[in-house]
């Protein structure tokens, strides 16, 4: 019997660190989780209202009366 059967190599390859890529997808997912907190506080700190996607009514008045490009 050697001592690299297939058992025992199954058993090896079962234990141990996870691999890079998925230590990777973890910072990353963090770091949008991060940037999406900063950007709703940062948004809320300037102007007053945590949804950065609201277009209040003097926002929706200058674009309307922007020229046409072209």
């Amino acid at each position: 019997m050697s001592q690299f059967s297939p058992n025992a190599m199954a058993a090896s390859r079962a234990k141990g660190r996870p691999n890079v890529y998925t230590l990777m997808l973890v910072v990353a997912f963090l770091a949008l989780v991060v940037a999406c907190a900063y950007v709703v506080v940062r948004h809320n700190t300037l102007f007053g209202d945590w949804n950065p996607f609201k277009v209040g009514s003097d926002t929706a008045a200058l674009l309307l009366n922007m020229p046409l490009l072209g």
